[in-house]
């Protein structure tokens, strides 16, 4: 009872005199006035200069409003100023005081380098240099020696204090921070080796990612699925695991196609007077055809070729000449761009038939488009191998017995 009567004389007991209550209420004011004026006047005039002159990097900069918290440290700094005014608790006020001005400062500091985030991603490198890993890290480091700082105000002692205690708990950190250094590693090996960029259509397997990259941070790649989904990758994992992007695709400004048809090989022949006669008539054989003849025709002759039967000699066959048809169709062809590879070729036969495969590189990236192209293509290579004669294989169905029966 005693000692509570002691601590109410001697520290509480002389601020409750009208001057010492008028002291605090003025120091109250004050910081308010402080406050009110750096905040609803100095800030809302830089502000308003900022949107006036349409800086282009003003948006960022209104959108964060790095100074907000800056105006918040006037009132701190007065209170830090008029702390040796009450000597019983100056030491704690001015601890406190200077706690919270570190902390004020880390807000700052955090919102400087989201405006310069934001800035940078204004900018197409933005695109190939993600920043943000990197940005992630310095905000690490700045929250931990903030932390530090604001402990060492508080408990007024230095902060190499903190710091050298620091040794003794690396084990410690790199146990915590794990994920941390694996991902800063990877961030800066697939920045430096640009393996990923924002905008990069990816197909990641194993996490079921299929889509565009939408955000690229220390700790995880966002992919943004084709069906609006997000899968979220740890950022490490595109150094272990395989992944594939369609950058290449993009940048030539072309698709790959490639797809195969397999041929009934019951329906292949010996080119006859009927086929010819049919197939003589399309354009894009015509010529082919005739100067084939003269060739063929020339060769027989020159190596005294018999005529008893029709395998004596070269021949033409309708597989052959479909496979040349082919290849001059999509020669000439708007939607194929005929500066990358154009192949139709016949692979291994199988118990499918013989696959005759179509190679060639749509003009456009756009998958609707792509598609389209795609059918279209198609549609006229399956309709067009009745007049050859040739048949496509595939798997009997049910209305193919229920002929038989």
């Amino acid at each position: 009872m005693k000692q509570a009567e002691v601590y109410f004389n001697q520290y509480i007991l002389p601020y409750l005199t009208t001057e010492g209550f008028v002291g605090f209420v003025l120091l109250i004011i004050a910081c308010l006035l402080v406050n009110l004026i750096a905040k609803n006047y100095i800030l809302k005039a830089v502000e308003y200069v900022i949107a006036k002159r349409e800086f282009s990097w003003g948006e960022a900069f209104l959108k964060h409003k790095p100074l907000h918290n800056l105006s918040k440290i006037a009132p701190a700094l007065l209170i830090y100023h008029f702390a040796k005014g009450y000597p019983p608790y100056t030491a704690t006020i001015e601890n406190f005081s200077s706690a919270y001005i570190v902390f004020l400062f880390i807000g700052v500091i955090d919102d400087v380098l989201d405006t310069f985030l934001d800035i940078y991603r204004s900018y197409d490198i933005s695109k190939s240099r993600p920043l943000k890993g990197y940005v992630q890290v310095v905000k690490i480091f700045l929250f931990c020696f903030g932390f530090i700082f604001i402990l060492s105000a508080i408990l007024d002692k230095s902060p190499f204090y903190f710091l050298s205690s620091l040794g003794a708990m690396t084990a410690v950190l790199l146990l915590i921070f794990k994920d941390t250094i694996l991902s800063l590693v990877a961030s800066i090996q697939i920045n430096t080796n640009q393996l990923i960029q924002i905008g990069d259509w990816i197909e990641m397997t194993k996490f079921d990612a299929d889509g565009d990259v939408i955000d690229l941070n220390l700790h995880s790649v966002m992919v943004q699925n084709w069906d609006k989904t997000i899968t979220s990758i740890p950022t490490h994992k595109f150094l272990d695991e395989s992944f594939k992007n369609w950058r290449g695709m993009s940048l030539c400004g072309s698709r790959r196609i490639s797809r195969s048809i397999n041929i009934d090989l019951q329906s292949t022949k010996i080119l006859d007077q009927a086929l010819k006669e049919k197939l003589i008539k399309i354009d894009y054989l015509k010529n082919h055809l005739l100067d084939k003849e003269k060739e063929i025709a020339q060769y027989n002759q020159s190596h005294e070729v018999g005529h008893d039967a029709e395998l004596n000699g070269r021949q033409q066959t309708n597989i052959g000449l479909f496979r040349h048809y082919l290849l001059t169709y999509l020669k000439n062809h708007p939607s194929v761009n005929q500066n990358l590879t154009l192949i139709v070729r016949q692979k291994a036969p199988t118990e499918y038939g013989v696959p005759m495969q179509v190679y060639f590189f749509a003009n456009t990236t756009v998958w609707a488009e792509y598609e389209e192209i795609q059918a279209d293509i198609f549609d006229h290579i399956f309709a067009s191998a009745a007049f050859f004669d040739l048949n496509f294989f595939q798997s009997p169905s049910g209305r193919n017995f229920s002929k038989l029966l």
